[in-house]
């Protein structure tokens, strides 16, 4: 587990996919990743600040979420659409890692 403390922001709805330790960690990487991306500041909720993310940020968050999960993403993974809301996230991290949820039994 991460021992970093997530970087302050705004008080995000988080939404579906985050409500245990593995979508907290995502929500604490998107973060830090907003907290450096123009225009994602404000943002109110993390889909909207995933949809905020320019190429550059989403590569940022792809890296960040790789060192944090010890995984590598594949090529064919890295699409947009994989990064477009957090539900879509927290199912590409839990395939690329093996994690079983809830929503996977």
């Amino acid at each position: 587990m991460s021992a970093r403390e997530p970087a302050p922001g705004p008080a995000w709805q988080p939404g579906p996919g985050a409500a245990d330790e593995v979508g907290g960690r995502i929500v604490a990487v998107l973060r830090e990743v907003a907290a450096d991306a123009p225009g994602t500041a404000a943002c109110r909720d993390v889909d909207t600040a995933l949809a905020g993310l320019d190429s550059l940020g989403v590569v940022q968050l792809m890296v960040r979420l790789e060192a944090e999960f010890a995984i590598e993403f594949s090529a064919e993974s890295v699409t947009r659409v994989n990064f477009t809301s957090l539900a879509a996230v927290r199912a590409l991290v839990d395939s690329t890692a093996g994690h079983r949820t809830g929503r996977d039994a």
